[in-house]
Parts: structure tokens; sequence; C-alpha cells
């Protein structure tokens, strides 16, 4: 049916650093109320060339709370997730802190209709964005499940 998107549509690949950063802010301004996130905030900062006190992750905590998203996320215990963590009440943010997680290099992060897997290497960062309602429901309800286990 040519009027049915392909497959194809519902997966994208997004090179570089430039689009890393795109990706990321982009999050926030899906048009939901709430934002998940699972794996390295260590991994991650290396990668997009930033930090949690960088102008990137201060524009992207910016846009979510003035579209009113909430956070809940999971990440591998470290410093910075630490760090992370001392912000969750001001920064509208549940940050759980694990010492083994499903994904421990990357990212996985969820908000609206998408999931973007950032692809954390330092040398070759991609996002891959995921759009299939299939695909979506199954990270969310994986990440669910590991929330309320922990």
């Amino acid at each position: 049916d040519a009027t049915k998107p392909s497959s194809s549509a519902f997966v994208e690949l997004h090179e570089g650093i430039d689009a890393f950063h795109e990706e990321y802010l982009k999050l926030p301004e899906l048009g939901h109320d709430e934002f998940l996130a699972i794996g390295s905030s260590d991994s991650f900062w290396k990668a997009s060339n930033a930090s949690m006190d960088s102008y990137l992750e201060r524009s992207f905590v910016s846009r979510r709370l003035k579209n009113n998203v909430y956070s809940r996320s999971m990440m591998v215990a470290s410093d910075d997730a630490e760090k992370i963590a001392r912000n969750d009440v001001k920064e509208m943010r549940t940050t759980k802190m694990k010492e083994r997680l499903p994904v421990m290099t990357n990212m996985l992060m969820m908000s609206g209709d998408q999931v973007s897997h950032f692809v954390c290497d330092a040398d070759f960062p991609h996002v891959i964005v995921i759009r299939d309602p299939e695909l979506v429901a199954l990270h969310k309800n994986y990440f669910e499940t590991l929330w309320r286990a922990s």
C-alpha cells in the first residue's frame, strides 16, 4: 500500500557529534510529560564532549523543565551519576544507580513516541532513532519492568 510508511521510516541513523547533540536536545520537546534514560552518564559525557555542567546539559535540563517533562533515569553508578542525582528534586528527576544495567556503555533515552540509542563511541558518536510503535512500547515496557524491580 503506497499510503503506508515503509518500516525503514521508523528507524534512522544520525552520525557525528553534531547529530549526537541535536538528537539529545530534541528529546525534551517531543510533546510528552516524561523522559526515561538508562545507561552510562560517564560514557555519554565522553562521547558528547560535554559534562553535566556544560551548555549542552544545562540547555537540555532547561528545555525539559520549560516543557514540564519529568525524568526517570537508571544509571551505571559513578561519581557523575551521583552528582546528577543530587540535583534530582531541583531538576524534576528521579535517578537510580546500579552497578550493573542492561545498558553499560551507551545511553538509551525515551521520550514521547521515540527511543534514541546513543552509541557512546568517542571516535564515532551516533544515534539510532527508533519510532516504530511496537519497538518503542517494547523498550518502555522493559524500562518499567527494570524500574519496578530496582
